[in-house]
This record gives structure tokens, C-alpha cells and sequence, in this order.
């Protein structure tokens, strides 16, 4: 229902554009992004954590926009992409990271973030922020680099402002009230802390805990500052050129004929199915057009998946390609600010070197916890579910629907079986379906029941029965089952010429950097000791935290930054010393 009340709102406001998209600015979601980092100066082969607010400043009061559901994210030298991914939106909140390759040269980079909803502006007001990157295992160097030849002294140097970091004047943010133990603490230890709302109002925020040094690095805008300056930019000339991916990312692309392989005829108007290997039955629908275009609306694919592309319908003889389309946009990027190499920056460069190469090597930096992502709506219902090792094992899977699953059976018409799912019709008795039936295993849909009939059952681990009518864009289901082998990899099936299998990098799966991720026997050289991003305290609430010290002494830094639910922004920052 709310994909279709989505479709509808859509339809009218490109249709009729003064229906909700006006230029008087009442009806118009103009979005801006902020991104928080755990830190602004990185060694070549870190993570850069990301904290992502998205705002709705086309209202009278700051808010975070409902209305996209996913931002692309990229990270930009003066010579072009080094590195992108994609972060899933919830109610305007969203995290991620993005890993920086071990060739990234030293130089500044520029972070830029964007939504599909933003294109619709005369202008992509995108999100930017300077990073600071240092490559300790090669001399490569970004020409944003400048080396001061003068500087023999192994005393630090004050960080590097350039004019366009003046602080834009404006009141002073909201805050939380801290609780911690102390400001010293020893190596190894654990450190438990708490932050009070003592306002009306929840809040949430990004926690971040980094070791302090004095590496230059560009100073950025917080947030509180970038909500002044960065919003003022509301872009009057607002048309729907672009669908805002409300649900999730919608995947484009094209079906094309090979070249030299027998042409693709009438293929307009027929259906074609998109699926996640090793899903929970992530399905989506399309119709093909006249120029061999579709588009799948998704409720965001996580993770680097090998997705399923077929045209159930298309002769088995054709010999086609698909091709998906890049959702980035890679704009130009203003210049980037000048990074002053100096001689003093080399004892703090070793440490960090060291740090990231023992992460690497004892895969510290791979281990965080990781938050459940939403899933596909599709089988949210009532099922019946069978454990296939509570029963006798059979080698042949027409035996195993005869044996013990009373709601399955096979019925061959017309020299084809089709696996037929039992249920209660309008005069309440039970009957098999005589419709399609939607078979799955391991989240890619089966088409051709024979294949399902022939399938080894000895490699299937469960079977799951959703009865009633389901409808997937265009296409009716007479009942749903799902088939899930012991690995959920798909085990000894053959696609059929009518599918293609797809390489797709999706969103990132939201994670936070919390206690002692290296584990008690390992060595603990994390410069991001804690990350969180995503806090939330409700009106008049606590939240209890937890943290891991390393083992090494220095200063860190505790930055806290967010929103409350009126859009009045937070920010708190503190030091404490690990000895």
C-alpha cells in the first residue's frame, strides 16, 4: 500500500507540478546532508566512519527529511575519484564508512554526499568536507601538497586554517550533560560513561573517542555552524526531473542484445525480475519499455551482493546483456586546500603507521558491531515452516511433499510439473491452488518447477509456505515457498539462459565502533577508540556508554555532535588523558 500511494503521489506531482512541487516553497522538501567523521586526518588503509544526518529545510523549523533513503557518497582528489559507497537513510539518519585504498596518495581530499532528491534543484547543493590524508607506506604525494623545506624544528606546528574556515556567527548550540569518572585513565581498561537529555525533546547524536595529535589537518565546519551557512542555499527552482528514492535505492538499467547473438524481439511490456542471492527473499519487480529500459524500486540492497536479473518470458534462444546504470554523479569538486607537509609531523606519523598496519594485520579494523538492516516486506506474513532435519530424509523431493508437508504437492500438466501450495478458498475448504505459485531457494525465485522437483532435498535445510495472494508489481502469486539450503549459496543450480547474474555493490550495512574490539590477547593501537553513530536519548533520558582504552598513552578527544527532535543542534566536546 505504500509503494502505491507512493506511485500515485509521483505521477501527480509530475503531471500537475504546481500539485506539490510548487515554486512558493510550501510543498517542497529541499535536503541537505551533513556528514560527521570519527576524525578529519586519516593514514592511507583506515576507515573513514561516517554519521549522516539528513535534513528537510524547506520547513519553517530545521528537520530531518522522511523523504530519501539513501545518499552516494564520494571521496574526491584534484584528479578525480578515489573512492564512493552508498548509505542507507532512516527517518534521516543513516551510517556507514568508506575505506580508503593503501595507494590513496598524501593530500586533501574532498567528502562530498548527495541524494537522488537533491538533482531535482537547478543546482546540487552537495554536501562537502576537507579530509586529511597521509600515506606512510609510499612517497606518493596529491598535488594539493606543499613541503616546507624550512622546517627542521621537531617542534609541532599549529594546525592548518585556510580564510574559508572562519566560523559563521551564531547561537550557541544545545547541549548534553556528560558523566565520566575522571579525565585520566589507565592503559587497557574499560571506561564507562553517561550522557543526560535535560531537555524536552530527544536527541541524537554521534559519539566519537580519537587520539589527539599534531598532524595538520583542515579544520572543517561543525554542524551548528553548517546548519547557518549550508542551508541558506534553498534552491527555488524545485521539478521532479528525478524520482527521490523514498523506499530505497532504485537500481536502473537496460536490456541489450549481444553482439553477433540472435536479436531480442518484442521485448516491451514484458515482466522482469530482480532477486539477492542468499536474500530474504529480496524480489522486486519491472516492465521492460519500448527502449529496453526498467527500473527496480528496492528497499535498499546491503553489502556487495551478486543479484539475479530474468525475463521469465523471453525465448530461451535470445542472447542478451544487462546493463545496470551508476546512480553517482561525480561532479566537479571545488579546489581543494593546500596540506603543508613538514618534518616535525614524523614521529606522529610513525605512530599512526604503526597503528594501522598492526590493525590490519590482526584484523582489528574489521571487527564492530553491526545493526540489522530492514528487509524486503514481501514475506512479513504468517508462514509455515518446516526444519527438513526434525524429519526422515528422502533423496527425492516429490517424496518429501508426500511424506510429511500436506500443504505441497506436485501436478504435472501438460508434461510440466508445478509445485502447488494448499489453502482455504471463499467458501472456506481446502483446496490446492491452481494459479502460479512462487517458488525461492535461497532468495532467488524459480520460475520453471521442474527444476524445483529435480532439486536435491538432502541440501535444503528448510522450507517455508506462505499462503494467500501476493502481487509483485504487475505479477500474481498464488502462494510462496521458500527453500533455504544449508549455506544459502545456491548450491549445484544452473541459471537458465533467461537470467543474468549481476556484480552490485549496495549500502553499507550501519556499525559502530564500541568496548574492545581487538580482544584481550591482541595488540590494541586503535587511534578511533569508540564510535557510535547513532545515539539516541529520549526527552529527559540517559544513555550509558562504554569504552576500551588502548595500549599506548596520549590525549584523546570526545567529540559529541547531533539534532533534537526540533532541529536545534547539540555539540559537545572534552579531553582526558590514558597514561
Amino acid at each position: 500500500m505504500k509503494n502505491i500511494i507512493f506511485c500515485i503521489f509521483i505521477s501527480l506531482c509530475t503531471a500537475v507540478p504546481g500539485f506539490a512541487w510548487s515554486n512558493s516553497g510550501e510543498s517542497i522538501t529541499v535536503e541537505r546532508i551533513y556528514l560527521n567523521t570519527d576524525k578529519e586526518c586519516y593514514v592511507a588503509g583506515e576507515s573513514v566512519w561516517i554519521s549522516l544526518f539528513c535534513f528537510d529545510t524547506g520547513s519553517e523549523n530545521t528537520k530531518l527529511s522522511t523523504i530519501s533513503s539513501i545518499a552516494y557518497i564520494e571521496l574526491q582528489s584534484s584528479t578525480g575519484l578515489v573512492a564512493k559507497t552508498k548509505v542507507a537513510i532512516i527517518s534521516g539518519r543513516g551510517s556507514g564508512r568508506v575505506e580508503l585504498p593503501a595507494s590513496t596518495p598524501t593530500g586533501n581530499y574532498r567528502l562530498i554526499a548527495y541524494t537522488a532528491n537533491m538533482r531535482n534543484e537547478s543546482d546540487l547543493h552537495y554536501f562537502d568536507k576537507v579530509l586529511t590524508v597521509y600515506n606512510t607506506l609510499t612517497n606518493e604525494r596529491d598535488k594539493s601538497c606543499i613541503t616546507d623545506e624550512n622546517d627542521t624544528s621537531s617542534v609541532s606546528t599549529p594546525v592548518f586554517v585556510t580564510s574559508d574556515t572562519r566560523p559563521v556567527l551564531m547561537e550557541v548550540p544545545k547541549t548534553v550533560l556528560l558523566d565520566m569518572p575522571g579525565n585520566q585513565f589507565r592503559q587497557n581498561n574499560d571506561v564507562t560513561f553517561k550522557l543526560s537529555n535535560k531537555y524536552d525533546t530527544p536527541m541524537s547524536l554521534s559519539v566519537s573517542i580519537v587520539n589527539e595529535d599534531d598532524l595538520s589537518t583542515y579544520k572543517n565546519l561543525p554542524m551548528y555552524n553548517y546548519m547557518e551557512s549550508g542551508f541558506s542555499k534553498n534552491d527555488a527552482n524545485f521539478g521532479v526531473k528525478v524520482i527521490p528514492e523514498y523506499e530505497g535505492e532504485i537500481v536502473k538499467g537496460r536490456v541489450v542484445t549481444v553482439s553477433g547473438g540472435n536479436r531480442i524481439d518484442n521485448i516491451a511490456g514484458k515482466n522482469i525480475f530482480l532477486s539477492v542471492v542468499g536474500g530474504d527473499s529480496e524480489i522486486y519487480t519491472s516492465v521492460i519499455d519500448s527502449a529496453g529500459r526498467f527500473a527496480f524500486y528496492t528497499t535498499n540492497i546491503y553489502g556487495n551482493a551478486d543479484l539475479i536479473a530474468e525475463i521469465p518470458q523471453l525465448d530461451t534462444n535470445s542472447t542478451f546483456n544487462i546493463e545496470l546504470d551508476d546512480n553517482f554523479l561525480y561532479p566537479s569538486v571545488k579546489n581543494i586546500p593546500k596540506l603543508v607537509l613538514r618534518r616535525s609531523y614524523e614521529k606522529d606519523l610513525l605512530k599512526r603507521s604503526l597503528a594501522m598496519q598492526l590493525n590490519k594485520r590482526y584484523g582489528v579494523d574489521t571487527i564492530f558491531a553491526k545493526s540489522d538492516p530492514m528487509h524486503n516486506p514481501l514475506l512479513s506474513g504468517r508462514c509455515k515452516t518446516y526444519m527438513l532435519d526434525n524429519y526422515t530424509r528422502f533423496p527425492v523431493m516429490e517424496e518429501v511433499m508426500i511424506e510429511f508437508i500436506p500443504e505441497l504437492r506436485f501436478k504435472k500438466i501438460d508434461k510440466k510439473s508445478y509445485l502447488q501450495v494448499r489453502w482455504e478458498n471463499n467458501f472456506r475448504d481446502l483446496t490446492f491452488s491452481t494459479d502460479n505459485t512462487l517458488t525461492v531457494i535461497d532468495g532467488v525465485p524459480v520460475f520453471d518447477h521442474n527444476v524445483v522437483l529435480r532439486y536435491d532435498p538432502l541440501k535444503v535445510k528448510s522450507i517455508n509456505i506462505y499462503e494467500g495472494v501476493y502481487y509483485m508489481g504487475n505479477a500474481e502469486f498464488t502462494g510462496i515457498v521458500v527453500f533455504k539450503t544449508y549455506k544459502e549459496d545456491f548450491p549445484n543450480f544452473v541459471l537458465p539462459k533467461n537470467a543474468k547474474m549481476l556484480a552490485f555493490n549496495g549500502v553499507g550495512q550501519p556499525c559502530r565502533l564500541t568496548g574492545n574490539t581487538a580482544g584481550d590477547m591482541l595488540p590494541d593501537y586503535r587511534t578511533t577508540i569508540f564510535w557510535d553513530p547513532d545515539v539516541r536519548i529520549t526527552s529527559k533520558g540517559d544513555a550509558q556508554l562504554k569504552f576500551h582504552t588502548p595500549d599506548y598513552p596520549g590525549r584523546f578527544v570526545m567529540t559529541i555532535e547531533g539534532i533534537d527532535a526540533s532541529g536545534k543542534p547539540i555539540y559537545l566536546q572534552t579531553k582526558f588523558t590514558v597514561f
